[in-house]
């Protein structure tokens, strides 16, 4: 008799098992719960810094591979919850009653009390909901990353367009200039067409400002501004056209209707100007020839600018007069 009250009294093991199990999943499920949202966090950061160097044409696909981890990690947890919530319901097992000795007298009929309606486990639907939205994740990074090399692409080949309309621009520039400087170091073109030394003449001017425009859109490197690309590439043909239109022009009239006598006179300025440009003659002879060549111009009927002529002989004759005091 003894000995069944203390059996009756001690608490059995295996009620405490089912309590314990239940504290263990449920830690197990709110750890689940914390690894879930780091992921989330995770993804967010890293596709949202994925965006930001995307829209500042900077690819950097290791911020894209860091957030598909951060969706495959996702995509563990939720099936590791999914089987922990299974491997739960599969555990727990029915209640056993006790044995109970049939009593002495027949007690009566108690009416059952109603079952009370368990709580619905949201767990494995929380789980699957975790891992299509982790599948419609990486679809849309996926989306993300097509997109933003698409745009990286394209404006690459906008950039190579650019700097090829920049070196096309400048070398007609650079052609255009180099005509124009053949021009001024030719001695003999100034008195086969003095118009392009006529400020006053409206294809000059026309080049000369052409000149101005395009020299001050003009730089070393490719500019990074397509507006400033364009400007220059019409600066760079309306130069070129401009120049066209006054060498033209300045064939034509050349030195204009000259009589017999000015067309000798013309031939005199030539072979004058031949000794005045020939570095073996003496300098007295040079600066002599020079004179000359000045004095016949002015009985030409068109001015010709003849300072740029001396200008260069002065110079050869600076050079050749230091390089005797060397030897």
């Amino acid at each position: 008799m003894h000995l069944q009250l203390f059996a009756d009294a001690a608490p059995s093991a295996s009620e405490s098992l089912p309590a314990l199990s239940e504290d263990l999943i449920s830690t197990v499920h709110w750890i689940m719960w914390a690894f879930m949202g780091i992921c989330i966090g995770w993804v967010i950061f890293q596709g949202a810094r994925y965006a930001v160097a995307s829209s500042q044409g900077r690819h950097e696909p290791e911020q894209l591979t860091r957030a598909v981890s951060g969706l495959f990690g996702l995509i563990v947890i939720g099936g590791a919850q999914l089987v922990v919530s299974s491997l739960a319901g599969d555990g727990e097992a029915e209640p056993q009653d006790a044995p109970i000795e049939p009593p002495l007298t027949p007690a009566p009929p108690v009416p059952a009390a109603p079952a009370p309606d368990e709580p619905m486990n949201w767990t494995p639907f929380i789980a699957v909901g975790a891992i299509i939205a982790a599948l419609i994740g990486l679809a849309l990074l996926g989306l993300i990353a097509f997109r933003a090399r698409n745009q990286i692409a394209d404006r690459k080949a906008a950039a190579a367009d650019r700097e090829k309309d920049w070196h096309t621009a400048r070398t007609i520039f650079d052609q255009t200039r180099t005509k124009f400087a053949d021009y001024l170091a030719d001695p003999h073109a100034v008195f086969e067409r003095p118009t392009l030394d006529d400020h006053t003449d409206p294809f000059t001017a026309a080049f000369l400002t052409a000149l101005a425009d395009a020299e001050a859109l003009h730089t070393e490197t490719v500019p990074r501004s397509a507006q400033r690309i364009d400007e220059f590439r019409t600066a760079a043909a309306t130069l070129a056209a401009a120049w066209a239109a006054a060498d033209q022009n300045a064939r034509k009239i050349g030195m204009g209707v000259l009589t017999r006598g000015q067309r000798k006179t013309l031939t005199t300025i030539k072979r004058v100007l031949a000794i005045a440009l020939d570095e073996s003659a003496t300098a007295g002879e040079r600066e002599t020839a020079m004179r000359t060549v000045t004095r016949l111009a002015g009985e030409l009927p068109i001015a010709v600018n003849t300072d740029r002529i001396v200008q260069k002989l002065t110079l050869s004759l600076e050079n050749a007069q230091r390089k005797a005091l060397t030897v």
